[in-house]
């Protein structure tokens, strides 16, 4: 695989579970904000693909894992909640070391 079907394959996952999480999840209006944000990183990976940096996905992993980690401190109840952002962080740290 090269580089621009790594940005859209985990693109396609990111915007899946945020669309997940903005339909289905149950973290209140923090989860939602998290949840619109997961969504504009992924559109921004699918969409400028070739213009994506390096240092773009080590922020973007980031972001994500630190959006996953806050999540996880808030005790999620619904299992479909834990079980996406646990997704999210594995993502995020993939970026993040892709990046380096």
């Amino acid at each position: 695989m090269d580089w621009k079907d790594y940005l859209n394959e985990w693109g396609l996952s990111l915007r899946g579970l945020a669309q997940g999480g903005l339909h289905y999840g149950e973290d209140g209006e923090a989860g939602q904000v998290r949840y619109a944000r997961i969504r504009e990183i992924a559109l921004q990976m699918i969409d400028d693909g070739d213009a994506v940096t390096e240092e773009a996905l080590q922020v973007w992993g980031a972001e994500l894992v630190d959006m996953a980690d806050a999540s996880l401190e808030e005790g999620l109840e619904n299992p479909f909640d834990l079980d996406r952002y646990q997704v999210v962080r594995q993502l995020g740290e993939k970026m993040r070391a892709l990046g380096k």
